[in-house]
C-alpha cells in the first residue's frame, strides 16, 4: 500500500520528487493545486490523487483566482470573505472528470477542533461541529447531484488541520450516514508532508529570518533527507 503525501499550495519544485511512489493528498481546495495536478498527470498518467475541498469555501464570482499559501488563503477568507485562492465549481468539474482524481471533503468552513475546545463549552462545541458537519454533507449531496462525486465509491474525509477528535468524527459519520450508504474513510495525521522531502524556495522565503545561510543551502538542494529537516 502506497503512503499518502500531503500537499497544500502547489510548487513546481515538487516535480523533482518521484510522486508516483505515493498517493497524493491535496488539502484545502486551493486553485494552485489544479494547476499542479495538470502537470502531475501529464508526467504520471497512472497516479492516484485525493482532492479535499471545504464545501463552504468555493470561489464564485468574476475575480481572477490567486495563488497564496494555504494559511494566507484561509485568513483572507476568515477575515474578508475572499475566495479567490480557492477552486471554483468549474475547477471541480474538471477534476471530477479526471480518472486519477477522487474529490473528498474537508469540512464546510474549515473549523479547527482545538480552537473550539478553548473557547466553547462542550455542548456548544458539539453543536457547532454538528452544524458544520451537516452543512458539509448538504454540500456533498449537491456535489453528487452535480456528478462531482461518484456515489458508488467510498467517501473520503480529511479533518482540517490534521486534528482528529473522536466526538467530531462520530458526528461526521452520523451526518454522512443519513444521506449516503457507502463507507466513509477518514484520512488523517498519518500522511507525510511533501515539504519533508522538498521545500520550494518560494515557500522558504517566508522563513528567511529564522534560517541561516547554510540551512537554506541544504534545503535548496531540493531533495532533502528528513534527518536534516529535523534539526531546523
Amino acid at each position: 500500500m502506497k503512503k499518502e503525501l500531503m500537499i497544500h499550495k502547489w510548487h513546481d519544485e515538487y516535480l523533482n520528487i518521484k510522486l508516483d511512489d505515493y498517493i497524493l493528498s491535496f488539502d484545502d481546495g486551493l486553485y494552485s493545486q489544479v494547476l499542479g495536478i495538470k502537470k502531475i498527470i501529464s508526467k504520471y498518467p497512472q497516479i492516484e490523487i485525493q482532492y479535499f475541498v471545504s464545501t463552504g469555501i468555493i470561489h464564485v464570482g468574476e475575480e481572477s483566482q490567486t495563488n497564496n499559501e494555504s494559511d494566507v488563503a484561509h485568513q483572507r477568507f476568515f477575515d474578508l470573505g475572499l475566495t479567490t485562492d480557492f477552486v471554483s465549481y468549474d475547477d471541480l468539474r474538471y477534476l471530477s472528470n479526471l480518472q486519477q482524481v477522487q474529490i473528498g471533503f474537508h469540512g464546510h468552513k474549515h473549523i479547527r477542533p482545538s480552537f473550539l475546545k478553548k473557547n466553547l463549552s462542550l455542548i456548544d462545541q458539539l453543536k457547532r461541529w454538528k452544524a458544520d458537519a451537516q452543512e458539509m454533507v448538504f454540500g456533498a449531496v449537491k456535489f453528487y447531484e452535480a456528478r462531482l462525486i461518484d456515489k458508488t465509491r467510498p467517501i473520503l474525509y480529511c479533518t482540517p488541520y490534521n486534528e482528529l477528535h473522536d466526538l467530531q468524527i462520530a458526528i461526521i459519520r452520523k451526518c454522512f450516514s443519513n444521506y449516503f450508504e457507502q463507507e466513509l474513510i477518514i484520512i488523517g495525521p498519518e500522511r507525510m508532508d511533501i515539504n519533508t522531502f522538498c521545500v520550494a524556495p518560494s515557500f522558504l522565503e517566508r522563513y528567511d529570518d529564522v534560517l541561516v545561510d547554510a540551512q537554506k543551502a541544504i534545503i535548496n538542494a531540493m531533495r532533502v533527507p528528513p534527518m536534516y529537516l529535523n534539526d531546523l
